[in-house]
């Protein structure tokens, strides 16, 4: 293995999105539109969630992506990207603080685009998630494990990485 360590299981669930009716909005949890005014709190809460800066990789995937934010106590608690990619559209990344956050951000965006190939590489082996997922169309397609070499970097508490900007990038 030449000192590489395994870190998750990667899910990749993917299919024909389904109609789906949005789960009941969280208290104190309002999910909208990325502002200009986000960003420093979002690439903040994505180096901590990810393990390093990728102001770089975000800011290229921005004028690519519709970007939706959780804001909480005036606080950005989470937020999701989706953007063309393949035979659809890939959403990723996707950093929340629990898997109830994670679904408020990924449902509205499942929901616009019902009838569509939707894709979503997630760490998340089983609970909430992958079930909400797979009851709207995104089902297991196919595994990988991912790898590190070194310390491990991920955030295991608080706001975590519940879905990949893509395979190569984390």
């Amino acid at each position: 293995n030449a000192g590489f360590q395994p870190v998750a299981t990667i899910r990749q669930q993917q299919g024909i999105a389904r109609a789906i009716v949005p789960p009941p909005p969280l208290a104190h949890t309002d999910v909208r539109a990325v502002e200009e005014r986000d960003w420093p709190e979002l690439l903040e809460l994505d180096t901590g969630a990810y393990g390093a800066d990728r102001q770089t990789i975000l800011q290229a995937l921005q004028v690519k992506s519709d970007c939706i934010v959780a804001e909480r106590a005036g606080q950005i608690a989470g937020y999701a990207m989706i953007r063309n990619f393949g035979r659809g559209q890939v959403i990723g990344p996707v950093v929340a603080d629990s898997d109830a956050l994670a679904i408020q951000l990924i449902a509205p965006l499942i929901q616009k685009r019902a009838g569509t190939f939707l894709r979503l590489d997630t760490p998340v082996e089983e609970g909430e998630l992958t079930e909400f997922l797979s009851a709207a169309g995104l089902v297991l397609y196919d595994t990988v494990t991912e790898m590190y070499l070194g310390k491990q970097r991920r955030a295991t508490t608080g706001a975590v990485l519940y879905g990949l900007a893509a395979h190569s990038l984390g």
